[in-house]
Order: structure tokens, then C-alpha cells, then sequence
């Protein structure tokens, strides 16, 4: 469901049986709440956007990127955070403030993704993994469902992201890369969620469409 406040953190992470979580930790929840943990292995931050403004006294977007950092504070001390290059808040934050940063992005002439230790970028139509010089693909956007043949550039970024925090967190990268190339196919894996349909020779599309 869509329950990314500190409520449903505590419950996966109070829960005897889990072993790991991903959380969605949603700006709302945090300036509500705060956050329901204290030590992550990794922070995901993917992009910082014109929008929720005026909701709990966030009114710019320096506020609203604040808010999103907040994340970062729950790294353990060897914990890194994955940061997207080519969002100019996180560009323009990120290295002021933190030392273990992975930074992904389209291009990976940038400046950030050049001199980053490891990164996630696209080359030449493929996603791919740089660990110091060493180039590892995790394959083709054409291949990817959520990538839409590249149009949805959006998911392309959180794809990129979501990548990075995975093989951050220790999943071979055949598996990445075979979740990348499978997920989206069918249209349970993430309902109502950019939804293609041909119905009588038209395309149509379902989504939850809830800001720009």
C-alpha cells in the first residue's frame, strides 16, 4: 500500500521475521514525525521538484531539499547515499555536506560522476555501473519495461538509482540487472503505475498521475 510515513517503517521493522527494508520515507511523514529509524546501510535521494509547496512551512525548494537530506542523518558512519547529478538541488547540497556520496546520472562526463569512486550512467544506450575504472553493464534501456524505449527518462533516473542502492547494499549485479530487464512487464508488478494497454488500436495509458 501506500504507506511511506514512519507508521508503516516501524511496523516492517518491528516485525520478527524481517531480515531487510526498503522504506519510502516521504516528506510529509518526516516533517510530521521525523524519521522511524537511526542507522541505514544506505539513503536513496532522487530528485527534489516544484512541488508540495506550502504544506508544513516548506515554501522553496532550498526548504524542501532540506527536508528530503533529512534521510542522510540515519547513515552509519560507512553508510554512503546515493544522490542524483543531474538534479541541480541535490548537485548543488550534496558535496557540501556529506563524504560517502555515489552519484548517477544521464551523463557520465559530469563533473560528480567523474570524480565519484563508483557511479551509475547511461552509455551509448546502456545503463551502466563504474567502480573506480572498471565499466560493468546492467544493460540496455531498450530492454527495460519502466524505460518505456527511453521516453520515460524519469524512470530511467529511479531505475539508475534504485540500482545503485542495490548493488550498494550487496545484490550481484546479474540480479539487478535481470530485475531491471523483467520488472514492469506485467501489470501486477506495479499497479497503476504508468500502465500501457492496446485496446481496439489505441494506446492507452493508466497512471496515478499525482503531480507533474
Amino acid at each position: 500500500g501506500d504507506y511511506s510515513g514512519p507508521q508503516g517503517a516501524r511496523e516492517v521493522l518491528r516485525h520478527p521475521l524481517t531480515e531487510a527494508a526498503v522504506l519510502e520515507t516521504a516528506r510529509g511523514g518526516m516533517l510530521r514525525r521525523g524519521l522511524a529509524f537511526t542507522a541505514v546501510d544506505v539513503a536513496l535521494v532522487t530528485n527534489v521538484s516544484d512541488d508540495h509547496f506550502g504544506e508544513y512551512g516548506i515554501d522553496t525548494l532550498d526548504e524542501l531539499a532540506e527536508t528530503k537530506l533529512m534521510v542522510a542523518k540515519s547513515l552509519k558512519p560507512e553508510g554512503r547515499l546515493v544522490l542524483n547529478a543531474d538534479d541541480p538541488m541535490l548537485a548543488r547540497y550534496g558535496e557540501t555536506r556529506w563524504a560517502n556520496i555515489d552519484w548517477f546520472g544521464f551523463d557520465g562526463d559530469d563533473v560528480l560522476i567523474g570524480r565519484a569512486e563508483a557511479a551509475v550512467f547511461v552509455q551509448d544506450g546502456t545503463m551502466v555501473l563504474r567502480e573506480g575504472k572498471r565499466i560493468r553493464s546492467l544493460g540496455r534501456i531498450d530492454d527495460m519495461p519502466l524505460a518505456v524505449h527511453g521516453l520515460a527518462r524519469y524512470n530511467i533516473a529511479n531505475l539508475m538509482g534504485a540500482a545503485f542502492t542495490a548493488w550498494r547494499l550487496g545484490v550481484g549485479i546479474d540480479v539487478v540487472r535481470s530485475v531491471l530487464e523483467r520488472f514492469g512487464r506485467q501489470h501486477e508488478d506495479n499497479p497503476g503505475r504508468l500502465q500501457r494497454y492496446r485496446i481496439r488500436g489505441f494506446d492507452v495509458l493508466t497512471d496515478y498521475a499525482h503531480n507533474p
